[in-house]
């Protein structure tokens, strides 16, 4: 039977506390603070929790859950997923293959005579 020492190590995890300077070094959720207030003005990122009247907080469990959404939500990249480069190896191959098509494109072309 596990008894409430056996729990705290969960616990504290749950309820561990985030504050604006840990979001990016511990979750790599660099935000801006504006940017952040306008996400959580918008419902797209959890609200934070008022520590004090100068100090706010978010629950590291909430953060973790709102990674895990965003990660859910991506899709892969052979169905059109974000616009970014390809995997390194395909994208060395489409280098490699626009450099063959460029190079077999100049041998048809004749030379231009100086003139």
């Amino acid at each position: 039977m596990k008894t409430l020492d056996d729990h705290l190590p969960e616990r504290r995890q749950q309820l561990r506390m985030l504050d604006f300077v840990k979001l990016k070094p511990l979750k790599g959720v660099g935000y801006s603070r504006d940017h952040l207030r306008r996400l959580v003005r918008n419902g797209t990122f959890p609200p934070p929790i008022q520590l004090s009247d100068s100090r706010i907080a978010w629950l590291e469990s909430e953060i973790d859950a709102w990674i895990m959404a965003k990660a859910a939500q991506r899709r892969p990249w052979t169905e059109g997923g974000p616009r970014m480069r390809q995997p390194p190896a395909q994208d060395r191959a489409a280098r490699q293959a626009r450099k063959k098509a460029k190079a077999a494109d100049g041998a048809d072309k004749p030379e231009a005579q100086p003139g």
